[in-house]
């Protein structure tokens, strides 16, 4: 008799297994980057949420120094009655010799917020006492100009 010879190409059970076993490997991997990947968007998202909030809290900091200087700045020159009074006057608060008040808020991330007042004259501080100026500041990165904006009207 004669045997039927037919083709037949048997995979065996080690192939599948082979198969199965890269499959769960790839998904195992692309599921820990994407893991990663997350866990690093949050992270990132919350340094952003904190900057954010540390920028208002300094700047409503400078806000409070100015409305309690403001106060002091009125009185300085109600109280005085010529230029030399007032000019000893905003002395006594802080004021340098280019009639600039300067100070500095701590924004946290090593930045801070530097807030400058520009003093008016004693015959111009009827109608203006002072023009403010702030920039921020990193004490990491050198900026090549300063980052001034006027922040806030006077």
């Amino acid at each position: 008799m004669r045997q039927k010879q037919s083709a037949e190409y048997r995979v065996g059970v080690g192939a599948p297994v082979i198969v199965m076993i890269l499959v769960v490997v790839s998904l195992t991997v692309l599921s820990l980057l994407s893991w990663i990947s997350a866990k690093f968007d949050a992270n990132y998202s919350q340094r952003n949420i904190d900057m954010t909030t540390a920028y208002y809290e300094a700047a409503v900091q400078v806000q409070r120094s100015l409305m309690e200087l403001d106060g002091q700045l009125k009185a300085a020159y109600q109280q005085s009655g010529d230029s030399e009074t007032y000019d000893q006057r905003l002395a006594e608060l802080g004021m340098d010799e280019n009639r600039m008040i300067v100070w500095e808020i701590d924004a946290e991330s090593d930045r801070s917020l530097v807030a400058e007042i520009y003093l008016s004259e004693y015959d111009q501080a009827d109608r203006q006492r002072y023009e403010l100026r702030a920039h921020w500041l990193r004490d990491d990165y050198e900026w090549p100009e300063e980052e001034t904006r006027q922040i806030f009207g006077a």
